[in-house]
């Protein structure tokens, strides 16, 4: 494995919009927006894990419109608060 082309760091983004979530659940702010962010952590977890994976030469995206079609599809679904596969 190479290392990724941006070092795995998507993990943090994750940690960050599941923190910054949690916080607000806790501190009983904004529930809706925290839903949403803590459901765009995963989807953006996956999206950038993918294309971190093709971009460091680890795996390929063969189809690069499917894939941009699928990842807005799942961005659309997050934000609306769906639940996302």
């Amino acid at each position: 494995m190479s290392g990724g082309r941006w070092n795995y760091r998507q993990h943090e983004l994750k940690e960050l919009l599941q923190d910054v979530a949690f916080y607000m659940r806790g501190s009983e702010v904004c529930p809706e927006l925290s839903k949403r962010l803590d459901n765009l952590a995963g989807v953006l977890y996956d999206i950038i894990h993918d294309l971190d994976w093709h971009f460091s030469g680890d795996t390929s995206i063969e189809n690069f419109d499917k894939f941009e079609s699928d990842a807005i599809q799942k961005l659309i679904k997050a934000v609306k608060n769906e639940l996302v596969d």
